[in-house]
């Protein structure tokens, strides 16, 4: 079961409004980059799943958060600003620590056999997608953030003096991230960097894409992949580090 936050839009394909949604509802994809999921069901194809989630109009948007047996109705704007923005919101905080120098032995000392992912970084809040990858690596690692304008000091004892910058911390080795900040492969990087049992095995389902999906094409959303599978649209730069997309929509990590 999928880990990510995921707008689900349920709609039919004769569905004069959802026509109209759809090109909104695939540059929101785009605009999230990955960071939060959409898709879509097409509920001629799938009545099973319309009945489940007690779908009477189109289109129909629930959003999946943690707890993906209790959708929520979406009823706010439907541009796609506004969807990428308010989907972004419900990425929660909670499972990442602010490290402090005051706090840092603590935070290598939890849950010792995890192991533990710094980001340092010049911004004041948590970024959307460390809060993303936080969800990806919940019970497998420890994520914690050290906000450097505050704590310098702890940047000068790891050597950091770039940022933002990632490490990964086991079994006394250290190691640095230099790719791309984009959740994608950061994610990739540091499934590597765990020990085999935490890894995560990744099956292969098939999904919609909100960016391909055309109301009057049949769905290829599976029962199951609805909220299992990543249907995204694939934005260039949401996640580079100087790049916003215009709105309260940033997902980058810098």
């Amino acid at each position: 079961r999928s880990s990510a936050i995921w707008m689900v839009e349920f709609y039919a394909p004769w569905c004069g409004q959802c026509k109209k949604l759809q090109p909104e509802y695939a540059r929101a994809a785009s605009l999230a980059s990955g960071v939060v999921k959409f898709g879509a069901v097409d509920c001629d194809a799938h009545t099973s799943l319309a009945k489940e989630f007690g779908i009477s109009a189109f289109p129909t948007l629930k959003i999946f958060a943690e707890n993906k047996y209790k959708p929520i109705d979406y009823q706010l704007e439907r541009t796609a600003k506004g969807m990428a923005a308010n989907l972004l919101k419900r990425l929660p905080s909670k499972h990442i620590t602010r490290v402090t120098p005051q706090k840092e032995e603590a935070f290598m000392a939890k849950d010792p056999e995890l192991p533990r992912v710094l980001l340092f970084t010049e911004k004041n809040v948590t970024a959307p997608l460390y809060k993303a990858l936080s969800l990806e690596f919940k019970k497998r690692a420890v994520l914690g953030e050290v906000r450097v304008k505050k704590d310098k000091a702890l940047a000068a004892k790891y050597g950091v003096d770039e940022f933002p910058t990632i490490l990964s911390v086991h079994s006394e080795k250290m190691r640095k991230y230099d790719g791309e900040i984009k959740l994608e492969a950061i994610v990739q990087w540091l499934e590597q960097a765990l020990p085999e049992s935490l890894q995560k095995k990744t099956p292969t389902t098939s999904s919609t894409s909100a960016k391909s999906r055309k109301p009057g094409a049949k769905s290829t959303t599976s029962s199951k992949s609805t909220t299992g599978s990543e249907a995204t649209t694939g934005a260039k730069s949401a996640t580079s580090p100087k790049s916003t997309t215009g709105s309260k929509a940033t997902t980058g990590a810098k």
